[in-house]
């Protein structure tokens, strides 16, 4: 046996870091007194064949050591054989799972926030030797909707919770309704495996809806879900429609931020010459060129100035379509995004987060500026190589910006009620065809 070889090519099918990020996370594993596990990721497996095993020292010095006191006795050698097939064979299971769109989605979520990896693969890698491969997904469909659960057990509303603890189902009435709060012991955060799910889901009922299609069955369509990127970077949940617009212009900087939007969405929306648009387009530009260059002017003095232009009044008489406020800290408004692009938009209003993460998707970035005549146009910035404006949006976050949960002719520059509704029902719709046989 050239165990040699084998090890080789073990080692450089896990550097794919597709592959390898689906069944680890630096960020909570670390393997046994080893410095950098992308130096040798094949110690991973080792460490799954061996887990429990009572090894102390680094798993491939282990290794190793066992290869060279039976490399003079046969019996002995034959030993180490039945270890690499073991290795070998767990290794190759870990690829049947990658190369399966459903297994390797809800595989990819149970594993995602797992701080012993290395046991649970175990523990499915058992299940699944001893079960058909469809009583396997079925596990791991009950074990999914166990976990969302999980983490909505605080989720009540007038002491009645939205999970039956009995058959772990949600209840998406009250989950609907339900709002968050910070300051009531209600975090946001408890949506974040829910959210996550949904993104995960998409792709695999996108599987199912593109596998009913017979022209497509010798096909091998395997888009997924990149375990890869969404581990490499911070994820936040954001509102999509901002929780209270008196954010968006807490100082100078946000303020001249958003009069430029406005400029930008009134500029598009009324018609030249109409002397309501006329009026708010000159004193808003007043403001702008006043204080876009002044460093000497005090903030308290600035700010005095902006509440002068009634921009709430603004906001409210030109963009009414938007979600009601009572529904602003519920699910209706919140999605997954990565940290550096909500820290990047700020606190804005959502037309101006659809422009932000629509550039993202592309890979590019358009600045608002506005120009000598006071018009305002976009104007794409010069990327630094090193960092380019571009990043991983998840697949139903990006659909909430360009509406695509939503029925028809719609508002593109505000996120309403009916998208919302539409939102819920997205979600409701997915987690049926993809748990709907998970016990």
């Amino acid at each position: 046996m050239n165990i040699a070889y084998s090890w080789d090519n073990i080692e450089n099918e896990l550097q794919n870091d597709e592959f390898w990020y689906y069944i680890y996370n630096e960020k909570l594993n670390k393997i046994t007194n080893t410095e950098d596990i992308n130096d040798s990721r094949i110690q991973f497996i080792l460490e799954i064949v061996l887990e429990q095993s009572g090894v102390s020292s680094g798993l491939v010095d282990f290794y190793y050591k066992k290869y060279k006191e039976y490399m003079n006795n046969s019996q002995q050698n034959k030993e180490l054989d039945n270890l690499w097939i073991k290795i070998e064979h767990c290794f190759g299971v870990l690829k049947d799972w990658y190369n399966d769109i459903e297994i390797y989605h809800y595989m990819g979520f149970m594993l995602y926030r797992e701080e012993n990896i290395a046991k649970k693969i175990k523990d499915y890698y058992k299940f699944y030797e001893s079960n058909t491969k469809d009583s396997f997904i079925k596990q791991l469909k009950k074990d999914t909707k166990k976990k969302i659960c999980k983490s909505l057990n605080n989720v009540n509303l007038n002491n009645v919770k939205c999970i039956n603890e009995n058959d772990n189902e949600i209840d998406f009435r009250i989950l609907e309704s339900y709002k968050f709060d910070e300051n009531k012991n209600c975090p946001k955060r408890d949506l974040y495996d829910l959210l996550l799910f949904f993104n995960v889901a998409y792709y695999i009922n996108k599987s199912i809806n593109v596998s009913k299609k017979e022209e497509y069955n010798d096909l091998k369509l395997f888009e997924h879900f990149s375990f890869y990127h969404f581990k490499k970077d911070n994820w936040q949940i954001e509102h999509i429609s901002p929780v209270n617009d008196k954010d968006v212009y807490a100082n100078k900087d946000s303020q001249l931020k958003i009069i430029v939007e406005l400029l930008y969405y009134l500029q598009l929306n009324k018609n030249s010459g109409d002397k309501t648009y006329e009026a708010i387009k000159d004193k808003l530009l007043k403001f702008y060129n006043k204080y876009k260059d002044d460093k000497d002017t005090k903030e308290s003095e600035i700010k005095n100035e902006f509440v002068k232009l009634k921009i709430e009044d603004i906001i409210n008489d030109n963009l009414k379509n938007r979600i009601d406020d009572d529904c602003k800290n519920t699910i209706k408004n919140f999605c997954l995004l990565d940290a550096a692009t909500n820290e990047g938009y700020g606190d804005s209003l959502f037309f101006e987060k659809r422009r932000w993460i629509l550039g993202k998707t592309l890979g590019y970035k358009l600045e608002l500026v506005v120009n000598e005549k006071g018009y305002v146009e976009e104007r794409e910035i010069e990327q630094d190589g090193n960092n380019p404006f571009s990043s991983y949006i998840l697949p139903c976050t990006e659909k909430v910006f360009t509406k695509s949960f939503s029925n028809g002719l719609t508002d593109l520059y505000s996120w309403t009620n009916d998208d919302g509704d539409n939102y819920i029902n997205a979600i409701k719709k997915i987690f049926e065809k993809t748990l709907n046989d998970g016990g």
